[in-house]
């Protein structure tokens, strides 16, 4: 038993050892602001269907409000400002739903023969190429929204921070290459300068372009507080929100703090969830950061949304870039799944062996038990004959002494009677009275003394058993028991079964006792019996059992 207890605390220790690690490896490198944030994006992917519908249900108004300025007589500018509304509500959600209506409103605009309107729409095309990489076409765009000067106004800071996005984009996009990512950043940092200097301090557009500026410019502490005070304004929307910290994400990812990037990652692809971005890289940066820090779990589980998004949006370049990490991905998770198949199956095994240790402890218990149960009910069957042995001990010892002193009154008065016999012939044969002796021999008492042997057993008896009568009526119906009244002595029937309460149990002596032959005894015996409420053979057993409870 004591190895059979060392082995099973040495498995137990083992599963604990091997739980531990799993939990230790799924947790380390990631502090409690990160847990909170991916627990929140959990939520919020959980719910993101609901999301999905609100999204559909507020593009559904504005197709619905589209539909009746083109069934009805409404002025062309209504159309073109519904038209518009609806390309920019598609732009994050699906491509090709946003460039048709961009260039639908595009069309209105040039119709209405308005140059402010075709540029604004003209911009939203451009943002649609931009947004899915189709750079030649955005050029164009771009150069055909005003091919020689720029226009003065909101237009003028628009124009400068969609080019800005235009070169800062395509400088990313040739990054392997140093020279044309050079070029490329300049350009689009000189457009940043423009919106810095045309906006007002404090502005949204104004720290969006400085934002940039600073990130291209590798002033990542700078970026990080210029995101913070704007974040903090009540104004901006929750599509800015996303924006701003997926750029906070980039600056705490270029700065190694993996930390703040998989925090800010997090709660950037919360709002795009919430507002039906599509159009977004949150969740896949995200995914190849905790690739890195080894949540190889959550990183397959959000590269697989980010890609569901990528073709949903149907950009190809979005599709590419998800396409690059998630191979990676899927890789380590097959390879993740792999060990904890091997882990799984040394549970499986030490599991197995506690289990066969645990079979085997129960079946020793159980042997035990049953050795326990066995002695036992030995022990007690060896008290119950104890105790049944004092028990018949005592009543023989009552007996005994119940029948000596009966015995020496009663010898005592024989040998009285026999001195006065003896005195009576000696004087009748000194007188040779012959006739006198034989009349006392015709007068012997013989008979009398026989009855007044069983009047003494009789009295006897019933001192030592007072119950009895009651007991032995017990064992008959009603109609068939006998009442004794004080004094009167025991039946002849009541009798024989008196002699064998006190252990005269053979026939023979019975009989010699009650001067009857064995037939007759064995007569009364039967009669009895058959008479009782007690099967023949249990009847005398039922008879020892009178008088046993005193």
């Amino acid at each position: 038993m004591k190895k059979l207890r060392a082995i099973v605390i040495g498995l137990v220790g083992i599963l604990a050892v091997l739980s531990l690690s799993v939990a230790c490896h799924r947790s380390e490198g990631v502090d409690r602001f990160a847990i909170s944030a991916l627990d929140s994006l959990d939520r919020v992917i959980e719910q993101r269907s609901h999301y999905m519908e609100l999204k559909e249900e507020r593009l559904g108004e504005l197709r619905a409000r589209l539909e009746t300025t083109e069934q009805e007589e409404v002025p062309l500018e209504q159309r073109y400002r519904s038209t518009l509304e609806l390309a920019q509500e598609y732009r994050p959600f699906r491509f090709d739903s946003a460039l048709y209506f961009s260039r639908k409103a595009l069309e209105l605009g040039h119709q209405l023969k308005d140059l402010s309107a075709s540029r604004r729409a003209g911009i939203e095309v451009a943002y649609c190429y931009l947004s899915a990489g189709l750079f030649l076409e955005a050029r164009e765009t771009i150069d055909a929204i005003a091919p020689d000067s720029t226009p003065d106004g909101e237009e003028t800071i628009a124009i400068h921070l969609l080019r800005m996005k235009y070169f800062l984009d395509l400088a990313d996009y040739n990054d392997h290459n140093d020279e044309m990512a050079h070029r490329y950043r300049s350009a689009g940092l000189q457009e940043a300068d423009e919106v810095i200097t045309l906006t007002p301090e404090g502005s949204h557009d104004h720290y969006y372009a400085l934002i940039h500026k600073q990130l291209h410019l590798h002033q990542y502490r700078e970026a990080l507080s210029t995101i913070d005070e704007l974040l903090r304004q009540s104004s901006i929307t929750d599509r800015d929100r996303a924006i701003l910290l997926s750029l906070k994400g980039t600056a705490a990812t270029l700065m190694d703090d993996d930390m703040a990037a998989v925090e800010a990652l997090a709660q950037s692809a919360v709002y795009d969830l919430i507002t039906g971005t599509h159009e977004t890289t949150s969740l896949a940066r995200l995914a190849s950061e905790l690739y890195r820090m080894g949540d190889i779990d959550r990183a397959a589980r959000y590269i697989d949304l980010a890609m569901e998004d990528a073709n949903y949006y149907d950009a190809k370049h979005r599709k590419v870039a998800v396409g690059d990490i998630r191979p990676l991905i899927e890789q380590s998770r097959m390879h993740q799944i792999d060990l904890r198949r091997r882990q799984m199956t040394t549970y499986t095994l030490v599991a197995s062996l506690l289990c066969l240790l645990l079979v085997a402890a129960i079946v020793v218990i159980i042997l035990q038990m049953r050795h326990l149960r066995r002695a036992t009910r030995q022990i007690e069957e060896a008290n119950g004959a104890l105790r049944l042995s004092n028990e018949r001990l005592e009543e023989a010892n009552a007996i005994k002494d119940e029948y000596i002193g009966s015995s020496f009154y009663r010898q005592g008065a024989y040998f009285h009677e026999q001195e006065e016999l003896y005195r009576f012939l000696r004087q009748r044969l000194e007188s040779k009275q012959y006739d006198a002796i034989r009349k006392r021999i015709r007068q012997s008492e013989v008979t009398r003394e026989r009855k007044d042997m069983y009047a003494d057993f009789d009295e006897t008896f019933t001192h030592l058993f007072p119950t009895f009568v009651t007991e032995y009526n017990a064992l008959f119906p009603p109609e068939e028991q006998q009442t004794l009244l004080p004094g009167d002595p025991l039946t002849p029937e009541m009798r024989i079964f008196a002699l064998i309460r006190v252990g005269v149990s053979k026939t023979e002596q019975v009989a010699h006792f009650l001067n009857y032959s064995v037939n007759t005894i064995n007569t009364y015996k039967t009669r009895v019996k058959n008479k009782s409420l007690v099967e023949n053979k249990d009847f005398e057993g039922e008879i020892m059992k009178i008088g046993r409870s005193r």
